[in-house]
């Protein structure tokens, strides 16, 4: 307990921290993704894969640790980059650079596209997880449930922003992650860049292709 709250209490450990917590939602994310591109194989498969979810009794446990993973990473995201504009004496976003022209810090532009996709996941947790914008009957299937919130306009434009904003942001992200963890070099940081690309636009384009399919279907293009 108190390793860790020394590591808290640290710049460099609540950075290590965030590398490791965000190491951790992304996984999440990968999983998260995969269940929901049954979709595309048919409802049935869909629905079978929620009620095996929901069936698994650790469920409860791993969605309280996935909220304090998650509470984690935004709360030391916040307060470092706070420190970070403390210790350079600046109060504002943006600064003047050599040349005199006004530029944003990357800390500032990973801290503003995390809030979009704070956004994005609240109305996202409040939509399929709550119901607090849409009431459905105890009969409807998950994979109806789900379209039909797909079909929200302000669900579908979101989902569709938010998840562009993701894919930003793991694109940095993913880099950040590990540097901080000492694991870089020559060699090794040009495929790390590779695969943070790769999976940003895997991640990214995967949530977003989510609402533009449940308008096409409903349209009857597919």
């Amino acid at each position: 307990m108190r390793s860790l709250w020394k590591a808290l209490s640290s710049s460099i450990g609540q950075k290590v921290v965030i590398a490791i917590t965000g190491l951790g939602l992304i996984g999440f994310l990968i999983t998260h993704l995969a269940g929901n591109l049954l979709l595309y194989l048919g409802f049935e498969h869909y629905n079978a894969y929620a009620k095996t979810l929901h069936a698994n009794p650790l469920l409860p446990i791993a969605e309280v640790g996935l909220l304090l993973l998650f509470i984690l990473h935004i709360a030391l995201a916040i307060k470092v980059s706070n420190d970070n504009r403390q210790a350079r004496g600046h109060a504002y976003v943006v600064k003047k650079s050599k040349q005199g022209k006004s530029s944003i810090t990357a800390s500032s532009i990973m801290l503003f596209s995390g809030v979009i996709v704070l956004g994005f996941i609240l109305l996202h947790l409040a939509d399929m997880r709550f119901h607090l914008r849409h009431h459905f009957e105890d009969t409807v299937s998950p994979a109806a449930l789900t379209f039909s919130v797909l079909l929200d306009p302000v669900s579908s434009i979101v989902y569709l922003f938010g998840s562009l904003f993701l894919a930003y942001h793991l694109w940095h992200a993913f880099q950040s992650v590990f540097q901080t963890l000492g694991l870089n070099g020559p060699r090794f940081t040009p495929l790390v860049k590779k695969i943070g690309v790769i999976l940003a636009l895997i991640l990214g384009l995967g949530f977003a292709s989510f609402p533009i399919w449940a308008y096409l279907k409903n349209t009857g293009v597919l």
